[in-house]
């Protein structure tokens, strides 16, 4: 839908949140310099990635997956940007 992909990360407690939120993305921008952090609630980490940066993608979730117990990732995702976040987007311009 022209966002790109949506990558949602959830932290598995032991870290706070704010250590979570560091750690994830020094090593999400380390691969992909774009993304943007989207929102974090609760234990969930939200990043958008650009569309354009998918080749990347499995190098950057293979080093998510081999580093989740140093990150502190319990489990992640990652999905295309639904209808719902574009119109929302374009509500917040």
């Amino acid at each position: 839908y022209g966002l790109g992909y949506t990558l949602t990360l959830v932290n598995d407690g032991v870290r706070s949140q704010e250590e979570f939120t560091r750690r994830v993305l020094e090593l999400v921008c380390r691969h992909v310099p774009e993304s943007k952090p989207l929102s974090t609630g609760g234990a969930e980490l939200t990043i958008q990635l650009p569309r354009s940066r998918a080749p990347i993608f499995p190098v950057m979730l293979r080093e998510v997956e081999d580093s989740q117990a140093t990150l502190g990732v319990r489990e992640y995702g990652i999905s295309i940007t639904s209808m719902e976040e574009v119109f929302l987007s374009l509500l917040h311009r």
